[in-house]
């Protein structure tokens, strides 16, 4: 595929250096295994911290302890099967709330295989597809132990990774959505060691199969190009999520993939869980938001790779990398400002007396992952008393806030409508990612207040999204961490409270800018980058 900015070899350094051990750090889990997160990881403020001893990070104690599987737990039978009524049920759930925001099947061919159950789905796969689905149900029957709410899809997990052991050795698409769905589970189960590796060899099967490349004058049926162009993709799209959350490469090279877009269109469009909020909305289709998707993972990928990877910025001018962040920055305009109108999400209108209604799955998605991307980009250039940041032409640090506004925008609506526990396992990091801002900003004292609203109000959304994906409990204790760091205290007087309120949400009674007292203007997307550049001479001439 064409990419959207300057070529990875194009902006390496032209003499190889020293790894820059800035980029990364060690980590030590509760099994005492050391680990890498890389710096888009956003682990790495937390150096000084009581967690960071001898060169390592020691998450044993950060977030929920989930108990260990009994024994018992797993003696069963790997090809059993929910009672037909549990199956169908868990179906639904899995193509309502996770299948509109990463489609990796073709609807139209699985639908008659799987619902109900038949025997041409690989067992393997059903088990994955329950063991998602299970997250967000409220049948007890999935819980491995009725009382605790966190065993919700264990024994399907479980078969799915003893059913595994009988997939390896003959590849097969099905085996590639079934691991992609295993490493989504492991990873918002807290276990993210298994993540990395079941999303690794969901990869190298896929490359395996030649899933990477164009299939389109191969004599195979019309459905099953379609279906591989989705799985492809999907790896694509979960390479890159990965790849920023964990702070390390990623897998599939730009140069080496001529996959097309998938080009066949469910039958049906998607809509919000809030019937209120289809009301003078365009339909959403789900090829559309798909491809767009794509699009916004393949600009993350090259903010990864040129701003985050050990030697991307290694021996460069400050007007090489001035030029690089402007081109990356003009790509995620680009990219916004050419959105179709179904998937655009006014958080301006959000922001006025009228109450907005959370849009349909697939439209937040897009927009969180976006903000985030403007974060990652701009993050590391925020000057700072002791950083040793290049200085950029840009506005990093309003950009910066302004895409943690956004995020904490959306994520205020969807908690206002109750759908916070449907998110993906992929919405804990974003909502991290903005956390950390505020925490950065609390830090001024004309912010600190509204500062501490916010990341408690993220702290409480992370609260809210553990009940589905336990991972969010170790993001809330590292913001806790990192307040505590910053002699930040989350508690304020419910009187300071009451002052600051208005009838805008919380999150939107303050400005994005720390220089403006305006109402926000600028929370749909940043300014061009020469407008920016504009913007910033002239502050600097007052």
């Amino acid at each position: 595929m064409e990419s959207p900015t300057l070529g990875h070899a194009e902006l390496s350094p032209s003499s190889a250096g020293s790894v820059d051990d800035s980029n990364g750090q060690l980590s030590m889990d509760e099994t005492g295994q050391v680990r890498y997160l890389g710096k888009s990881s956003g682990f790495y403020l937390l150096q000084n911290s009581r967690t960071y001893q001898n060169g390592a990070f020691h998450l044993t104690n950060c977030g929920h302890q989930k108990p260990a599987l009994s024994k018992r737990s797993v003696s069963f039978d790997k090809l059993e099967l929910p009672p037909r009524d549990l199956s169908l049920h868990l179906i639904r759930l899995y193509f309502k709330h996770y299948y509109p925001i990463l489609p990796m099947f073709y609807k139209r061919l699985l639908h008659s295989s799987i619902d109900p159950p038949s025997d041409t789905v690989s067992p393997l796969l059903l088990n994955a597809i329950y063991a998602v689905a299970s997250r967000v149900s409220p049948d007890l029957r999935v819980r491995s132990d009725p009382e605790s709410p966190d065993t919700a899809g264990d024994v399907y997990f479980e078969r799915a990774k003893c059913l595994l052991d009988d997939y390896y050795d003959t590849p097969k698409i099905s085996t590639v959505q079934a691991l992609l769905l295993m490493a989504m589970h492991q990873h918002g189960a807290m276990n993210s060691p298994r993540a990395w590796l079941y999303s690794g060899l969901a990869f190298r099967m896929a490359q395996d199969l030649g899933l990477h490349r164009n299939c389109d004058h191969w004599n195979i049926p019309p459905e099953e190009r379609e279906r591989r162009k989705r799985v492809f993709w999907c790896c694509f799209i979960v390479d890159r999520l990965f790849s920023a959350l964990f702070g390390r490469a990623s897998v599939f090279e730009e140069r080496d993939c001529d996959v097309p877009f998938p080009t066949v269109d469910d039958d049906q469009v998607i809509e919000a869980n809030n019937s209120s909020a289809n009301v003078g909305r365009s339909p959403v289709p789900l090829l559309e938001s798909f491809i767009q998707l794509i699009k916004i993972c393949d600009i993350l990928g090259h903010v990864l790779k040129n701003i985050y990877y050990a030697k991307s910025r290694h021996h460069a001018g400050t007007q090489h990398i001035d030029n690089v962040l402007s081109a990356l920055n003009q790509q995620l305009t680009s990219w916004f400002n050419n959105m179709p109108a179904s998937l655009q999400y006014d958080l301006v209108a959000a922001g006025n007396d009228t109450p907005r209604s959370d849009p349909p799955s697939p439209v937040s998605h897009l927009h969180l992952i976006y903000y985030t991307t403007v974060i990652l980009l701009h993050r590391p250039f925020i000057p700072g008393p002791s950083s040793t940041a290049t200085a950029v032409s840009l506005p990093s640090y309003n950009l910066c806030m302004t895409g943690a506004n956004a995020i904490l925008d959306i994520v205020s609506i969807m908690q206002s409508e109750n759908n916070l526990k449907y998110v993906s396992n992929f919405t804990v990091y974003y909502i991290f990612t903005a956390g950390i801002m505020f925490i950065k900003s609390a830090t001024d004292s004309e912010k600190s207040f509204e500062s501490k609203v916010k990341i408690n109000k993220i702290m409480r959304a992370l609260d809210e999204i553990e009940l589905t994906w336990n991972t969010a409990s170790r993001s809330c204790s590292i913001l806790g961490e990192l307040a505590g760091l910053r002699d930040i205290n989350l508690e304020y007087d419910n009187q300071e409270l009451q002052a600051q309120r208005t009838t805008s949400p919380l999150s939107m009674q303050f400005s994005n800018s720390p220089k403006s007292s305006k109402p926000r203007d600028d929370v749909s997307q940043p300014p061009p980058p020469q407008q920016q550049q504009q913007q910033q001479q002239q502050q600097q001439q007052q």
